[in-house]
């Protein structure tokens, strides 16, 4: 399909997961870390694609920290997943451009 059409690829990185009100030191610390690895490797294989800038990443975790480290109501019980108010400013982020 790819190379039958033009269409453009929407690659989105990991958010920040490590609030420390949530996850308890020093998880919190080393699971940004994994995250910021992940998303270093997302950014590499989104502009080495060989796609003809057809790929567009969109940034999730740089906006996502300062919410998610200031207010645990962006996380459901289960403190890893986004709760409804984390999805909607996930929501509001992807669809910004």
């Amino acid at each position: 399909m790819l190379t039958k059409t033009n269409a453009q690829i929407i690659l989105i990185n990991l958010p920040y997961l490590g609030a420390s009100n949530v996850v308890p030191f020093p998880f919190n610390n080393a699971l940004d870390m994994r995250t910021r690895q992940f998303n270093k490797i997302i950014l590499e294989v989104g502009q080495g694609g060989g796609l003809g800038g057809r790929v567009k990443i969109i940034d999730l975790y740089s906006p996502m920290c300062q919410p998610f480290l200031v207010d645990s109501k962006y996380y459901a019980s289960d403190h890893f997943h986004p709760s409804d108010e984390g999805y909607l400013l996930w929501g509001k982020i992807i669809n910004a451009d």
